[in-house]
């Protein structure tokens, strides 16, 4: 189960949970996968799910953050990453980490089968499946996390899980950690590695970033008098002696250099995010699609067989010929049929009758309208509109055209009204001086009692 395109496809499936929550809509499991259970805490910014494999297997996939937009209204889940963030930054641990502990825990305890344990996540989801494999020790079998900063408090290295962190070499916020290979661990708290071994992805070379990053950090003075001390000090405790016994002028002028380098490198830091931290970024260094694998198209024949054996081979052949696809679209000989599986309804058919006459019927959501279009045998055509929704005067109206496909000549137009009865409008083979004829009708379709007649001049 440490497969990259599994792990991964679970980190993605759960990026929006926390939105999906809000508004009380489910998230799609990933492919092949069934959800289990689920946990969100919005204002500790943790969010996660359980999901099984066909195998049996337990994929526990955690939420990263879900930063805001700088032109919304930060939702609660949003306001508490940025938290998390600068906590992480500082080498503390946010409550996101103890809530993916105890959701990862209760999964164990609810596990009367024993199957394997696999953990996943993106980003601080990443770190949190770090939390979980530490805690639940050899419960969990393995899993990957992906652009995760290392674990705060951790300050082993290397194989300690069969947890796999895969951080790709220009992402900054992967790289954030004290491991010894780390490009950034000049940068990062010294009690940081990331829990599991870590495997590097991408190009080599797009680790200049974090490397211009680390090495402007070290040319600032504080890092200068912290390497030069050594660990006997705390960080930053030379450099706030020195500015304490420096002339007023120095020492303003140490400070203010020191201001500058340090934006520097916190610019190329976050240029680094912004190019090589997202999920699409590890799903491309993989080779993995994250696009749901759409089904092949079902035949019809399979379900005559099952419910009639006795099918004869002429019915086999024409249900043959119709195929169910994934996407809400039907196939047939003479019929065909699309839907929207997002919303459950249809959006179009179309219809060859036997005198080869052709049905065509869109539909209009929004203003509850469909529309049938219809070629005749004769060359002619017309196109029925129908109000779903009884917002019109009329339920039903039909234009008469002389050419196929609704060209040519606007022949006639014909309302069925809601109130009853109906009205039909003539345009051509009028008497000459006559621009429309008017029919007024006791019934639908031009039918019944003719109430009046008028001609417009």
């Amino acid at each position: 189960m440490q497969n990259p395109a599994e792990c991964l496809q679970a980190a993605y499936a759960v990026a929006g949970l926390d939105a999906a929550s809000a508004a009380g809509e489910s998230i799609e499991p990933p492919p092949g996968m069934t959800e289990q259970a689920q946990k969100v805490i919005p204002g500790q910014g943790f969010a996660a799910a359980e999901f099984t494999d066909a195998e049996g297997n337990i994929i526990i996939a955690d939420e990263g953050a879900d930063l805001a937009s700088p032109f919304g209204k930060a939702t609660p889940y949003q306001n508490a990453s940025v938290i998390a963030g600068g906590l992480l930054l500082a080498d503390a641990t946010p409550a996101l980490v103890g809530d993916a502990v105890a959701f990862a825990q209760s999964v164990q305890a609810n596990d009367s089968a024993s199957a394997p344990i696999y953990v996943t996540g993106f980003d601080f989801g990443g770190v949190e499946a770090q939390a979980q494999a530490q805690a639940l020790g050899s419960a969990v079998a393995g899993g990957l996390t992906f652009g995760a900063s290392g674990l705060p408090g951790n300050t082993g290295a290397g194989s300690q899980s069969g947890l796999v962190n895969i951080v790709d070499y220009g992402d900054a916020v992967g790289n954030w950690a004290s491991d010894q290979d780390s490009e950034l661990a000049s940068m990062a708290p010294k009690n940081m590695s990331h829990y599991g071994p870590v495997d590097l992805v991408g190009i080599p070379n797009d680790a200049l970033l974090p490397l211009l990053a680390a090495n402007t950090h070290k040319l600032l003075t504080s890092s200068a008098l912290d390497e030069a001390l050594g660990p006997d000090w705390n960080r930053g405790d030379g450099f706030d002696h020195l500015l304490d016994i420096a002339p007023a002028p120095q020492a303003n002028a140490l400070k203010l250099y020191d201001r500058l380098m340090l934006a520097a490198s916190y610019a190329y830091l976050a240029g680094s995010a912004v190019l090589y931290h997202s999920i699409a970024q590890y799903a491309a260094d993989l080779r993995v699609s994250l696009a749901g694998t759409v089904a092949p198209a079902i035949s019809m024949a399979d379900y005559v067989k099952e419910y009639d054996p006795s099918a004869s081979d002429t019915r086999l052949k024409a249900a043959d010929a119709t195929t169910v696809n994934a996407d809400g679209t039907v196939t047939a000989p003479r019929y065909d049929l699309a839907a929207d599986t997002a919303t459950d309804q249809l959006t179009s058919e179309s219809y060859i009758a036997a005198n080869k006459s052709q049905y065509d019927v869109t539909y209009d959501p929004a203003e509850e309208i469909s529309t049938l279009k219809v070629n005749d045998p004769d060359g002619t055509s017309y196109e029925i509109f129908n109000d779903d929704s009884g917002q019109y005067m009329w339920s039903t109206s039909a234009d008469f055209y002389s050419g196929p496909n609704q060209t040519g000549t606007l022949t006639g137009t014909l309302y069925n009204w809601t109130a009853g009865g109906s009205q039909l409008l003539v345009f051509t083979g009028l008497p000459k001086g006559d621009t429309e004829e008017i029919l007024n009708y006791s019934q639908p379709d031009a039918t019944g009692t003719l109430l009046s007649r008028t001609f417009i001049k």
